[in-house]
C-alpha cells in the first residue's frame, strides 16, 4: 500500500476536481444548459501556436484536464505509483517546481516541434494558393492530410485527382481544391492537447535516474524490471509512435518525449551543481 506524500495529495485532487467538473458540466449540458464543455476545456487545453485558440495560459492549465477514464487514470497512477518516492526525496517544494517546470516546458516543446512541423506546410498551401495545379494540389493532399482520420469526398479523392488533372484551368475545380488545402492547413492547427502525460514521463526519467536498479514487478508480461530498462523502452516506444505511420492513436508523444527531455535536463543540473540534492 503506497502512502500518499501532500504534494501528490494536492495533485490528484486538483485533476480528479478538474476532471469531475468537466463530467458535470457534460451533464448539465445534455440536460439543456447552454455552455457547452468542449468550449470550456478548450480554453484550457494547449492548442497550435498558430491557433487562433491558443493563449499562454493553456501551457499551465492543459496538464489538469483529462480527455477520458483511462487518461486520467494511467496518468495518476504513474504520478502516486513514481511521484511518491521523489517528494519524499526531495519534499513538496522541489517536488512541486519539477512537476510544473516539466509539464510547461513539455507544452513549449510540443508548440514548437508542431510549429516547425506545419511551417512547410503553410509555405506549400502559400505556393498552391498563387500556382494551383494539378500535381501540386496532389502532392501537398499526400503530404499532409491524414487519410486515416480524414477523406477527400467520402474517400474517392483518386477521383478528384483525375478530374482536376484533366481538366486543369476549370476555376470551379481550382476554387474547390483550394479550399480543400486551406481546411488540410486548420485541419492540422486545429489540433489540442490536454493531459499530465508530460510531467508524468518526467517524473518517470527522474525516478529511473535516482534508482536505477529498482525493480518494477510488470503485470503483462509478469516480469520483474529495473527501472533503468523499462523507462528506456518507454522512451523507444514514444520515439517509435511519434515517427512511425502505422500507429494512429490521438496521443500527442511528443509531449511525452517533450516532459522526459526536460526532466532528464533538470535532475542532470540538480545532480551538478545542487548541494542538497538529496
Amino acid at each position: 500500500m503506497i502512502r500518499l506524500t501532500p504534494t501528490i495529495k494536492k495533485l490528484l485532487t486538483i485533476n480528479v476536481a478538474c476532471y469531475g467538473i468537466g463530467l458535470l458540466l457534460q451533464l448539465l449540458y445534455n440536460f439543456g444548459f447552454l455552455i457547452n464543455p468542449k468550449d470550456i476545456s478548450s480554453f484550457f487545453a494547449l492548442h497550435h501556436f498558430n491557433s487562433l485558440e491558443f493563449h499562454y495560459h493553456q501551457l499551465l492549465t492543459y496538464m489538469f484536464f483529462h480527455g477520458g477514464v483511462l487518461h486520467i487514470l494511467s496518468n495518476m497512477l504513474g504520478l502516486v505509483m513514481f511521484g511518491v518516492f521523489l517528494e519524499r526525496v526531495w519534499e513538496g517544494k522541489r517536488f512541486l517546481f519539477f512537476y510544473l517546470a516539466t509539464g510547461v516546458g513539455a507544452g513549449i516543446i510540443y508548440i514548437f516541434y508542431t510549429y516547425i512541423l506545419t511551417y512547410q506546410m503553410n509555405e506549400d498551401a502559400k505556393s498552391y494558393m498563387i500556382n494551383p495545379t494539378p500535381d501540386r494540389f496532389e502532392l501537398f493532399v499526400g503530404n499532409y492530410l491524414d487519410t486515416k482520420k480524414y477523406t477527400l469526398r467520402d474517400g474517392k479523392q483518386d477521383d478528384l485527382f483525375a478530374e482536376f488533372h484533366k481538366d486543369p484551368t476549370n476555376k470551379d475545380l481550382i476554387y474547390s481544391t483550394q479550399s480543400i488545402v486551406i481546411d488540410i492547413v486548420k485541419k492540422n492547427e486545429s489540433m489540442q492537447v490536454i493531459g499530465a502525460s508530460g510531467a508524468v514521463f518526467a517524473i518517470l526519467v527522474a525516478f529511473a535516474l535516482l534508482f536505477p536498479n529498482f525493480e518494477i514487478q510488470l503485470l503483462i508480461p509478469p516480469i520483474l524490471v529495473k527501472a533503468k530498462y523499462l523507462v528506456l523502452f518507454y522512451i523507444v516506444y514514444e520515439i517509435f509512435c511519434e515517427y512511425s505511420t502505422m500507429v494512429n492513436d490521438n496521443v500527442a508523444h511528443s509531449v511525452h518525449l517533450g516532459g522526459a527531455f526536460i526532466g532528464f535536463c533538470i535532475i542532470k543540473y540538480w545532480q551538478k551543481y545542487s548541494k542538497n540534492f538529496y
